[in-house]
């Protein structure tokens, strides 16, 4: 792994850019100027198993084959490349990712596409961090008091594009912060012409108003547990509830659902109807558990999802009685009502 492959990821004019946007640009020659840094730190990544000086050697082996690295340099020692990552920052980083993470699929890229739509997904996890009094104020540790994790920790939530891997967007915060929280942050990343998939972590109430007015379609899974008022069953054994701001309680939420049952105006800070999706997987470990999905796509016609991923529910079939026409005032998905099941 030589600059030249990582500088077909991050040109070097935009390392320059970035460099001289965030004032970082050395006075003198060194050993490991800026430039080559901002492309060493990811090589870090790539190569985590190997020491600070054999990740620079790999790094610039390519450019010395090739003639444009200067024969009498010297690897860098560890502490010299601990002062070159310092003198740079986190800033120019920063800014050359915003400047490069974009999609990369084609048109023709599998599993980037749904039925037209590109499908970019939202997933969180957590990094351990270097053992620094810095890092464990800042970002904390999880677990509990009495078994605290070794290391301090931060919290990660990324947009990433489906078929390719490509991270396009990113949210840090610490341990204690919630993904909720990071994924709201992440809804500016969204257009129309999407579909955004998210695990249950990351809704919310604010997520899912944010990233609806953006015009991109939504497919998060809930929890199970999560109350919802039904409106409507629709013909695929899906239906169509209300969900409204867990803040309004009371009467006034009465008053919400019977206009949506009327056909009333609703404020989208306050309620909206959305559409449920009920699943069980039976094929695989924890077998039997409920899933349940919303999603902003309103259209059940079969012809809409022509081209199916290779892991769906049975939409088009609906064991619903008969008996079940009219919708109830409340259900919870999840529960053990005579509802239809797409398994």
């Amino acid at each position: 792994m030589a600059i030249g492959v990582l500088s077909g990821l991050t040109h070097r004019d935009v390392v320059d850019d970035v460099i001289n946007a965030c004032g970082k640009r050395e006075q003198r020659s060194r050993l490991s100027p800026a430039h080559v840094v901002v492309y060493y730190v990811p090589a870090l990544n790539l190569f985590f198993g190997d020491v600070y000086e054999e990740v620079m050697r790999q790094l610039v082996n390519g450019l010395r084959f090739l003639g444009n690295w200067r024969d009498n340099w010297k690897v860098p020692t560890t502490s010299a490349l601990s002062q070159a990552r310092a003198r740079l920052g986190e800033a120019p980083m920063k800014l050359s990712f915003e400047r490069v993470a974009v999609p990369t699929a084609w048109a023709g890229t599998r599993g980037t596409w749904f039925a037209g739509p590109r499908v970019p997904a939202i997933d969180g996890l957590v990094l351990e961090v270097p053992d620094t009094p810095a890092n464990d104020e800042e970002l904390g540790r999880g677990g509990n008091a009495t078994a605290p994790s070794p290391f301090p920790q931060v919290r990660l939530v990324a947009l990433g594009e489906c078929g390719t891997h490509a991270v396009v967007d990113a949210a840090f915060g610490p341990v204690t912060t919630g993904e909720q929280t990071l994924a709201a942050q992440l809804t500016a990343r969204f257009t129309a012409g999407m579909l955004v998939p998210a695990d249950r972590n990351s809704y919310s109430c604010q997520a899912r108003q944010q990233a609806r007015a953006t015009g991109a379609a939504l497919l998060w899974r809930v929890s199970a547990n999560l109350t919802l008022p039904v409106l409507e069953w629709l013909p695929d054994g899906s239906y169509r509830p209300l969900v409204i701001n867990p803040r309004i309680r009371g009467r006034r939420r009465e008053a919400l659902i019977t206009a949506a049952a009327a056909g009333g105006d609703l404020d989208p800070a306050q309620a909206s109807a959305i559409r449920v999706v009920e699943y069980m997987t039976e094929n695989r470990p924890g077998s039997g558990e409920l899933f349940c999905l919303i999603t902003t796509i309103a259209d059940t016609s079969p012809h809409r999802h022509s081209t199916s991923p290779r892991h769906t529910t049975n939409a088009g079939r609906s064991n619903r009685p008969s008996t079940r026409s009219k919708p109830t005032r409340q259900a919870r998905t999840g529960c053990s009502d005579p509802r239809p099941r797409n398994r």
